[in-house]
């Protein structure tokens, strides 16, 4: 099928692909024009691999860890930040969307340590018009917090939800959907 051999293309594929119609999409950790990992596509039978986009590290995420989900005509995906510790530029991950051709790349949702939490990780999960998904660190405490687990509503303004009270955190995001709550405890 596909053997990566070099930085331009990325390296490390990384946590599944999803089926996009007679292809796959995927992602690598690393590699691609930035260094940052790379989002691409391949048919079902081997033939006619690209790369649909090079993720940049300076604030549209970097390394992604987990394949894209398909909700209607869009790839929504979780990208860690720059992972610069200690060091300026330092972003805690992002929240991605963009259509199969690789066109339209925005990000939906920049993740702060002390609110919606730090490094998502893992694969997303559809459910009605949401996407749900965990950090790794962050919430209550900051970097020294324990993860979140958040919730990210799709447009459809009809049907968006708010929860109220607890750790919940609202945030409008572009004209895309909404941040609804994120969770999180620290001990």
């Amino acid at each position: 099928m596909k053997a990566f051999s070099s930085s331009a293309d990325g390296q490390n594929p990384f946590q599944g692909l999803t089926v996009f119609g007679k292809s796959l999409v995927g992602v690598t950790r690393n590699g691609g024009q930035h260094g940052s990992g790379t989002l691409f596509r391949i048919g079902l039978n081997g033939t006619g691999f690209t790369v649909r986009h090079h993720f940049t590290g300076d604030g549209g995420g970097a390394h992604p860890y987990s394949a894209p989900a398909l909700a209607g005509d869009s790839l929504y995906g979780i990208a860690h930040g720059t992972e610069i510790w200690g060091g300026v530029g330092y972003e805690c991950g992002t929240l991605y969307r963009l259509d199969p051709d690789g066109t339209k790349f925005e990000v939906l949702h920049t993740f702060d340590s002390m609110k919606s939490g730090d490094t998502p990780m893992r694969s997303l999960v559809l459910l009605d018009d949401a996407l749900y998904g965990t950090t790794a660190f962050g919430g209550i405490g900051g970097g020294k917090g324990n993860g979140t687990v958040w919730k990210f509503a799709r447009p459809a303004p009809s049907r968006w939800l708010f929860v109220a009270g607890g750790c919940a955190a609202f945030r409008v995001v572009g004209s895309m959907g909404r941040w609804l709550w994120s969770y999180s405890t620290s001990r």
